[in-house]
């Protein structure tokens, strides 16, 4: 994934004041004990938050890509719980759709998920993609670039939220900071718990505990 990594660090090359991108099996911080493995996480600027998640695959599978859809869908939903649990302001309400991209060699698609109602949660495929085998294909890079700086203006938008100077005044944030970090909007409410299915090695343990609970009976 060379090509499409040295697409996004040029788009994003604008923007290190609010983000970073981290490429290569990062494990994330957001999905707690499940601790899965993301192939581009992209964080503050500060690193101390997460923003979105993006698989990648040297190829495309049928199994590959429903396994990634999957896991982006719900690594994604666990940053749009933190997100939510941030004290952001009431517009970002209308907007707190979380987007990633899934990647299979040069083919490409947007996706996000977000919160509608209590434990409602709703996954939605984005535009897809192709990265041009030729470079003589530019309406097919132009098409591929339009989504990426889509992608980009989502994920910054948010960052800025989430920027520790997008309070309206520094003293009473500093002072009062107990308070303010409490969100308390409508949708902090409607927030439930995701679930991972246990990693192989786990499925093996909890099978070994079983038995040697029952089997000594």
């Amino acid at each position: 994934m060379i090509l499409t990594g040295s697409i996004l660090d040029i788009i994003f090359s604008d923007q290190r004041d609010y983000v970073r991108l981290i490429w290569g099996e990062i494990v994330s911080q957001v999905t707690n004990d499940s601790r899965r493995k993301i192939d581009l996480c992209i964080k503050t600027e500060d690193g101390t938050k997460e923003l979105s998640h993006s698989e990648c695959a040297r190829e495309a599978t049928l199994v590959k890509i429903i396994k990634d859809r999957s896991k982006s869908l719900r690594t994604n939903k666990c940053i749009l719980d933190k997100y939510l649990e941030s004290n952001i302001p009431d517009e970002a309400l209308n907007d707190t759709a979380i987007f990633g991209l899934q990647l299979a060699a040069l083919d490409g698609q947007l996706i996000g998920v977000d919160l509608l109602d209590e434990g409602l949660y709703f996954g939605f495929d984005g535009p897809a993609f192709k990265f041009p085998a030729q470079i003589c294909s530019i309406d097919v890079l132009r098409q591929a670039l339009e989504i990426l700086y889509y992608f980009k203006e989502k994920i910054i938008k948010k960052a800025k939220y989430l920027h520790p100077n997008s309070g309206d005044n520094k003293i009473t944030n500093l002072l009062h900071s107990e308070n303010i970090e409490k969100p308390n909007h409508f949708k902090i409410n409607y927030i439930r718990k995701t679930y991972f299915e246990p990693k192989q090695q786990s499925l093996a343990n909890e099978s070994k505990n079983l038995y040697t609970k029952f089997g000594n009976k």
